[in-house]
C-alpha cells in the first residue's frame, strides 16, 4: 500500500493487487495487476472516498 499526498489536505492511497484473476468477476487481469485507490480530503469536513477492494 502506497500513500501519496495529491495536496496539502488530500491523499491517494494505492494498492496494487496481483493475485486476483478477473477484474470485478468478468475482466482478466494481465500479469502487472490491478490497481485499486481511495481518497482522503481532510478539509472543514473528513472525507474519504473508498474504491479499494477488502481482502
Amino acid at each position: 500500500m502506497v500513500v501519496t499526498p495529491l495536496s496539502d489536505s488530500t491523499y491517494c492511497i494505492s494498492l496494487n493487487d496481483r493475485t486476483t484473476d478477473l477484474f470485478e468477476g468478468l475482466w482478466p487481469i494481465s500479469k502487472e495487476g490491478v490497481t485499486y485507490n481511495s481518497y482522503i480530503i481532510k478539509d472543514e469536513k473528513k472525507v474519504i472516498i473508498d474504491l479499494a477492494k477488502a481482502f
